[in-house]
């Protein structure tokens, strides 16, 4: 048994990484075609798969005694899927280019909420990753109440990127899911529309565990992602038999395609299951990351992380240098995928103009912007800021007390916001002595009091200490030019609102504005639980990316 949230945690452990490193649907009723009418006594035998496994139900047989039913089961109506153990544990070790990276371990055991039987789950995992020649660690820790059909209860997770922990739970109550996510001492709290058909963290893998698929075979559920927090579309397509080389020998398996729809974003992997369901190996496809069903001795056997860099090998090489970048007005750039849409990736805004290209793709117009200097604004899509972009967050602490004394040590006799934003860039780029790459991605609060961190650590804390001076701000996330390896790293810095307008400043830079050599890919003022899915975007362009310089202002 294994879990698919294995990969959404790589693939997520990887985005907060890169970004360092250099919706719920609208109610309509979600698609849920895993449950088939079973016969009285109908029960899944090992290595049949011709009939589900006992207590499956059509969607259309379900009504609201059925699931309050499946609310309630017993403990014996899950031992299928735990071969009649009354606890199950499953180890997986993870490697990418055949270097091992970390572990993921799943527990799941019976449990009471509330007076109804349950599962309880509980998964953990550590992966350590190189960037830019730096180890970054990353650990997920996350607990769920679920039944037997992946109905939820309620949950908890817990992400170290940085110094601090990012905590979410979560409770279904009346037909919504409470939210409440803390980090560094502030809470926000949040309700989401719950339908009964969705699905807990666990949903897919006791889907599969309870009617295993067939060759050509498809499946789409509706399950809450871990970590992001938000509703995602989970799309099982299983293809034919085939042999898959693993620790053990060759063995056949069914390949099986995961595709997970997170508002605009897809991630996929692909999934080798035997014939009761059980996951042996899966492959992330956005960076290669491989997690295999193991022992716990071979999963807690020490990794480096090496194989793979992070920063380095995902640099998008250009064909020939841009000279003094971040002092360029106006660059050109053509830009295309491998696979998928281009037209799409690019923020089209004040600062980038993303029209097709003659040659195929995009043709990407960036330039410099200052709050003074003459522009189309009527031309161009501009998004004025919304209360997000000023108010506190659980990522953006602007009230916590360190951001606030920042905030507050320059510019503090100036009344124009742009002074005031030009002069905390400098200051953000001072305090932070430490430029390291250890951390994925602390908080504002966080890098108030280490003063240290990379791209994102800037770019955060910038947007807090704007934010304390009463100025909009919030995040880009994107790729900026990278002389030493003649390309594009993926990058996070800041934008400011000022007059009519989104500014950009980089505070790893400190030159009161940026040049031509940073390319959005989105914008976040990383407001709310799922704050961390407006970095998904990342995603579409890793390893598919390419990029030429067309000409230089």
């Amino acid at each position: 048994m294994a879990r698919l949230v294995v990969h959404r945690s790589m693939v997520l452990t990887a985005l907060l990484a890169l970004a360092a490193g250099g919706c719920a649907r609208d109610g309509a009723s979600p698609v849920v075609d895993d449950e088939t009418a079973a016969g009285e006594n109908g029960k899944s035998s090992p290595g049949d798969v011709s009939g589900p496994a006992a207590g499956e139900q059509t969607r259309a047989g379900r009504n609201e005694s059925a699931d309050n039913a499946a609310s309630v089961e017993s403990v014996d109506a899950w031992r299928p899927i735990v071969a009649g153990a009354q606890r199950d544990e499953i180890w997986m070790a993870c490697s990418v280019n055949n270097a091992k990276i970390g572990y993921t371990h799943l527990v799941i055991e019976p449990a009471v909420d509330d007076g109804r039987a349950c599962l309880r789950f509980q998964y953990d995992d550590e992966l350590k990753l190189r960037r830019f020649d730096t180890e970054t660690i990353i650990r997920t820790r996350l607990t769920s109440l679920e039944t037997y059909h992946g109905r939820l209860f309620s949950f908890r997770s817990e992400m170290r990127a940085g110094a601090g922990t990012t905590i979410a739970d979560g409770r279904v109550t009346e037909g919504q899911l409470q939210l409440r996510t803390t980090n560094e001492g502030k809470t926000q709290a949040q309700a989401l529309p719950w339908l009964p058909e969705y699905g807990g963290f666990f949903a897919d893998q006791m889907s599969l565990r309870r009617q295993p698929l067939r060759p050509g075979e498809g499946r789409r559920l509706q399950t809450l992602l871990p970590v992001m927090n938000v509703l995602g579309e989970v799309h099982l397509q299983a293809t034919d038999w085939e042999a898959v080389e693993l620790p053990t020998g060759s063995t056949r398996l069914l390949h099986v395609d995961v595709t997970t729809t997170v508002r605009t974003t897809q991630l996929r992997s692909v999934l080798w299951v035997d014939r009761q369901g059980v996951v042996h190996k899966l492959k992330d496809l956005q960076l290669g990351m491989v997690a295999l069903l193991t022992t716990r001795d071979e999963a807690m056997r020490p990794g480096s992380g090496g194989g793979y860099d992070l920063g380095f090998d995902t640099v998008v090489r250009v064909n020939r240098p841009l000279r003094d970048p971040h002092h360029t007005r106006r660059v050109v750039y053509r830009a295309w995928l491998t696979t998928g849409d281009v037209q799409s990736l690019f923020v089209n805004c004040l600062s980038q103009r993303v029209q097709p290209s003659r040659a195929g793709g995009v043709e990407l117009t960036v330039q410099a912007i200052r709050p003074d200097q003459p522009s189309s604004v009527a031309d161009q899509r501009i998004d004025p800021p919304t209360e997000a972009d000023l108010a506190a967050s659980t990522m953006l602490q602007s009230d916590d007390p360190e951001v606030l004394k920042l905030a507050q040590s320059v510019a503090a006799n100036e009344s124009s916001p742009w002074t005031i934003a030009v002069a905390l860039e400098s200051l953000v780029k001072r305090k932070i002595r430490l430029k390291n790459y250890s951390t994925a991605m602390a908080t504002a609060a966080e890098v108030a009091r280490s003063l240290e961190g990379d791209c994102t650590e800037h770019a955060m804390l910038l947007a807090a200490v704007c934010r304390a001076r009463r100025i909009p701000a919030r995040v880009a996330i994107g790729l900026v030019y990278y002389s030493a390896a003649n390309g594009f790293a993926y990058h996070m810095w800041t934008e400011v609102w000022i007059a009519d307008r989104w500014v950009p400043l980089d505070a790893t830079l400190g030159l009161g504005g940026i040049g031509a050599a940073h390319l959005k890919l989105a914008d976040a003022s990383l407001q709310g639980a799922d704050a961390l899915v407006e970095l998904l975007p990342v995603v579409q362009a890793l390893g598919r990316l390419r990029l030429e310089i067309e000409s230089v202002d």
